[in-house]
């Protein structure tokens, strides 16, 4: 059962149902240098307002557009926001790589496939986030499952059309989308 699921079925955190969800809600707690200097529940991280650790996954398939995802109405922060079609919280003691894997798979199904690293990004969105991140890229052109609990709709855009929307209704997407789409368009090859 993942923790999305214990969560869905309302066990309550620590139960011996929510396998696994007492660690995966417990984030690292890092100073500016990326170093890990406590850990805290997510909601105490979220409510005090401390550094913590995320990640981005861009999805882009063999034509060449990336897959956003629009985040779920019933999302904390940044309900109904255009984001990338992978992201969350680096769990205590899990790498980036790990996250990022674990991320996909949880949101999107994504199995079988390289993540390869794009660089280090930053969504400092005091008093909603802030939080220090790494971004992966995946090359897929699906299916893909399970996108219907974190997300309302998937869409392909073309990476013109993308940079045009950041640009002019920057509103519509997570803080962290611009970065992400600027560090992954200036390493393209």
């Amino acid at each position: 059962m993942t923790r999305q699921e214990s969560k869905q079925l309302g066990f309550p955190l620590g139960s011996p149902f929510s396998l696994g969800a007492a660690v995966a809600d417990i984030l690292d707690i890092v100073d500016e240098n990326d170093v890990v200097i406590g850990s805290a529940p997510s909601e105490e991280v979220h409510s005090r307002g401390l550094l913590h650790r995320f990640v981005h996954v861009f999805v882009v398939g063999s034509d060449g557009r990336i897959l956003v995802q629009q985040r779920h109405h019933t999302k904390k922060r940044g309900a109904l926001l255009f984001d990338a079609a992978v992201g969350g919280h680096v769990d205590s003691g899990e790498t980036y790589a790990e996250a990022a894997v674990r991320e996909g798979r949880e949101e999107i199904g994504l199995v079988g496939v390289e993540f390869e690293y794009v660089g280090k990004i930053t969504n400092h969105d005091p008093p909603v986030e802030d939080m220090l991140g790494e971004l992966y890229v995946v090359r897929s052109d699906g299916p893909f499952a399970g996108w219907e609990r974190e997300a309302e709709r998937l869409e392909w855009m073309e990476p013109g059309e993308l940079a045009f929307m950041l640009d002019r209704f920057p509103y519509l997407f997570t803080k962290a989308m611009p970065e992400s789409f600027r560090l992954w368009r200036a390493r393209r090859t």
